[in-house]
Formats: structure tokens, C-alpha cells, sequence
């Protein structure tokens, strides 16, 4: 448990103090509370003898975050996270298209350059690496497809959310889509 120190006046919660007493030259008006996930101790208010959650705001903002985070930690198991990356990940898309598209194999790659250079580090013909690329994109496509929705769909839930609980409920839908996206 957790001690709660108050104004009596305004009932605004000044800061909490771990364990199940209040530790000795701390005057002030005390209740206890179970501080899980308090955050923001603006947010509550002691009324009548009891911590009620007086602002979503700042639960709002640390749920889509952690939305936010989380979506990010499943993204770059598949993409590497260096800056200019998905750019790079975009003209190997292209070429891999543009190049797929052909009727014939060309003379030469002077037009593909990214394929040419990547040629016998990730597959030994251009062809090969061509579909790899257009495999690897479609495949990431659909995954961030599935992550974005979930995550634009709960940060929705979270903003119109009337209550606390409605944010847990969010939240916890996430976590539970997010697990069967991961799966995949």
C-alpha cells in the first residue's frame, strides 16, 4: 500500500510515501491508497476520504504512449531502426517492382542500382533479390497494417475514454490484438 498526503483544503494529492505508515516527521493529512499506476498525482484528489481520478489528461497521455511504444518494439523485430532507413527500404521496393515488371532480364542494372550492388550478399541474382524485396515489403505492409489500426483504434478509445477504467479496457484490448499480431 501506499500513504497519500493531501491538502485538507483542496483535497490535492502533494505526494505519496511507499509502505503502510507514514514514516515519522511527516505531518499532514494522510489516507492510504493502492498506487498502481497513479502517475501523475495532479490528475487526483482526496474527496470525502477517498482518491478519485479528477483528470484524464495525463492518464490519457502515458496510455498512448505506452500504446505508441509498444507498437514501435514490434516494428523493428522486422525493420532496422536507423535513421533514412525505411527510405532505403522504399527504393528497394521500387526497384524490385520496376524491375519484376520487365519481360526480359535487362543487359545490364545500370538502372538498378540498389540491386546491383546488393547482388550476392542477400541472393546471388537480381532476380532472386528482386523478389525478396517485393516479398519482404508486402509482408511488412500487412503487419503495419494490422498495428496501425490496433493503435489508431485504441488511441481513439483512449481520447474518448470517460473514465479510467474505459482507458484500462483500452488498453487492454491492445495488448491482447498486438499479442495475436506478434504471433504472426
Amino acid at each position: 500500500m501506499t500513504q497519500v498526503c493531501f491538502d485538507r483544503e483542496t483535497g490535492a494529492v502533494l505526494f505519496t510515501v511507499d509502505g503502510s505508515e507514514v514514516p515519522p516527521g511527516l505531518g499532514g493529512d494522510w489516507i492510504e491508497a493502492d498506487a498502481a499506476r497513479l502517475g501523475d498525482l495532479t490528475a487526483w484528489r482526496v474527496i470525502d476520504g477517498a482518491l478519485q481520478l479528477v483528470d484524464l489528461a495525463p492518464a490519457r497521455r502515458v496510455a498512448i504512449a505506452e500504446v505508441n511504444e509498444a507498437c514501435g518494439a514490434i516494428r523493428v523485430r522486422f525493420i532496422t531502426n536507423i535513421p533514412g532507413q525505411e527510405t532505403i527500404y522504399r527504393w528497394k521496393e521500387a526497384e524490385a517492382i520496376r524491375y519484376l515488371a520487365l519481360e526480359t532480364e535487362p543487359a545490364d542494372l545500370a538502372d538498378f542500382p540498389m540491386l546491383a550492388r546488393e547482388i550476392g550478399i542477400t541472393a546471388p541474382s537480381a532476380y532472386q533479390l528482386a523478389q525478396i524485396w517485393a516479398f519482404m515489403s508486402a509482408s511488412l505492409a500487412d503487419l503495419s497494417g494490422q498495428l496501425e489500426s490496433a493503435r489508431i483504434g485504441t488511441v481513439a478509445r483512449i481520447e474518448a475514454a470517460q473514465s479510467r477504467d474505459e482507458i484500462v479496457s483500452a488498453e487492454q484490448d491492445f495488448a491482447a490484438a498486438i499479442e495475436k499480431i506478434s504471433a504472426l
